[in-house]
């Protein structure tokens, strides 16, 4: 019997445990029961028409109703949902004080996130020159862990990846959003989880652009990330660019181990990862390489969680990486490099 008191408070009722459409009076309203554990502060959320502005709900006592609260923990409401076999949920909103009341009907729908991020508002920076080039930096209001580029140029290359760059923006801002409002899911009003997310321009010459992406936060899980670097993408297509083929022999990627030839591009980035780091080479393997106008940079990532303190980058200057380029990365040096 004690059991079967205290369930409607510690539990949110299993038919409701999924996504919700309808309207609350008139207004259209999303209702999302379907990401919480059973140690979560809330146990549901909902929103009004496209609003980012998230109302989370926490189970009362007595079964079928639910308080509502904004992001800052004030009480802004109470909910008396009635759900039906999964597929229909009706019931009544009312104020805190149940002065006021509308009634609620929804029906199973689809998380319209994507919908609501998309209909962010944008905002564009005038233009920055980068040598002959220029971007504008692109922010969201209100989201302050957030910034981008889009390239100025009409080329098809230049055009497909600002396509890329947009959809980035979509998804980064979802990520920054969702995983806020997840945090105050868990933990409760004060404390959204928090990660940012950056896109910039490390070089843009007429064969390539390097775009510098960092992603740094917690958003649940063991423990939060920090990941930075830079990606290469080709002028003329939009597409990434292997760096593979700017250099001839063996490439670099990969882990440290004891047969590597000696005066190869393979030697040249270990001894200088082991002038910065002497006790990490079994702990990290090279996984990305960008270029800079002074060099390359090779980043090792760490095997292990723990020996993350072991991601130090390894910057090869364009004098020491001359002899291993193929004629393709002299040509990508030279731009690079600039005029003389």
């Amino acid at each position: 019997m004690l059991a079967a008191l205290l369930a409607p408070a510690a539990h949110a009722d299993e038919c409701l445990e999924q996504v919700w459409s309808g309207t609350i009076g008139t207004i259209p309203v999303t209702l999302d029961f379907s990401e919480t554990g059973d140690s979560w502060h809330y146990r549901g959320r909902y929103h009004y028409r496209d609003n980012l502005a998230e109302l989370y709900l926490a189970p009362d006592a007595q079964a079928g109703k639910w308080r509502e609260y904004d992001a800052q923990g004030r009480q802004t409401g109470q909910l008396e949902l009635r759900c039906a076999g999964g597929k229909t949920l009706t019931g009544v909103w009312r104020t805190p004080a149940g002065d006021k009341q509308l009634p609620l009907s929804a029906a199973p729908g689809q998380s319209d996130a994507e919908r609501r991020i998309r209909n962010l508002k944008r905002q564009l920076s005038a233009p920055i020159a980068i040598g002959a080039n220029s971007y504008r930096k692109v922010t969201s209001p209100g989201i302050k862990d957030f910034y981008s580029v889009t390239l100025q140029g009409d080329g098809a290359g230049i055009q497909a990846l600002n396509q890329q760059l947009q959809e980035m923006v979509a998804s980064n801002l979802g990520d920054i959003v969702e995983c806020a409002s997840l945090g105050i899911m868990r933990d409760g009003p004060g404390h959204p989880w928090k990660n940012t997310i950056t896109t910039g321009i490390i070089a843009w010459t007429a064969d390539i652009v390097v775009l510098s992406r960092e992603y740094t936060g917690y958003c649940g899980g063991a423990h939060g990330y920090g990941e930075a670097g830079g990606e290469t993408y080709a002028v003329a297509t939009g597409k990434p660019e292997d760096l593979r083929g700017w250099f001839s022999g063996a490439w670099p990627i990969g882990s440290y181990h004891p047969g590597i030839p000696r005066r190869t591009l393979q030697e040249l980035v270990w001894k200088e990862y082991e002038q910065i780091n002497s006790e990490c080479q079994a702990q990290v393997s090279f996984d990305r390489a960008w270029p800079t106008a002074e060099g390359v940079v090779f980043h090792p990532s760490a095997n292990a969680y723990i020996d993350r303190p072991c991601e130090e980058d390894v910057l090869i200057k364009w004098q020491a990486l001359a002899p291993f380029l193929s004629a393709t990365g002299t040509q990508r040096m030279n731009g690079l490099r600039g005029p003389k």
